[in-house]
């Protein structure tokens, strides 16, 4: 059973939201080995289309997107033991739409005028604190926003 204090809990917010940062931070710098770290091994992204990507394609996507502006604008947290549930809105602005082969979005993640203006997207995310503290994603669902 859930208490108050389960949810939005101070250290949750601060928390996420710097790994959100720092994150966002490695993307924009197209910096692999920064972003790495975040995603757990059996990480899975569910995609606006249904597609589902692993560690690896995740991370690619991000690099390909070019990514100038990936800016939190909203929190909330779950706390359920060791893992946070999170769910985020955020504004992201990049240079080029990704496509990902044999899905819906081959012909690119978002118009490319959308990601050149720039786009809200919603998002549910599972992040587990690890016993020094630190935070890694096990799961990202991303929902595009209007």
């Amino acid at each position: 059973m859930s208490t108050p204090r389960d949810w939005n809990h101070e250290d949750d917010l601060r928390d996420v939201r710097a790994a959100f940062d720092a994150w966002a931070q490695a993307v924009i710098t197209k910096d692999r080995a920064a972003i790495e770290p975040f995603h757990d091994e059996g990480f899975l992204v569910t995609l606006p289309d249904g597609t589902l990507l692993g560690k690896d394609g995740h991370i690619a996507l991000e690099i390909e997107a070019g990514m100038k502006v990936m800016d939190t604008l909203t929190l909330k947290t779950r706390r359920c033991g060791d893992v946070i549930l999170v769910w985020a809105r955020r504004f992201l602005r990049g240079t080029v739409s990704p496509t990902v082969a044999g899905t819906a979005l081959q012909e690119g993640w978002v118009e490319a005028v959308t990601m050149d203006q720039g786009f809200e997207q919603a998002d549910f995310s599972v992040w587990q604190r690890n016993s020094d503290g630190s935070l890694k994603c096990l799961a990202f669902e991303l929902t595009m926003l209007a």
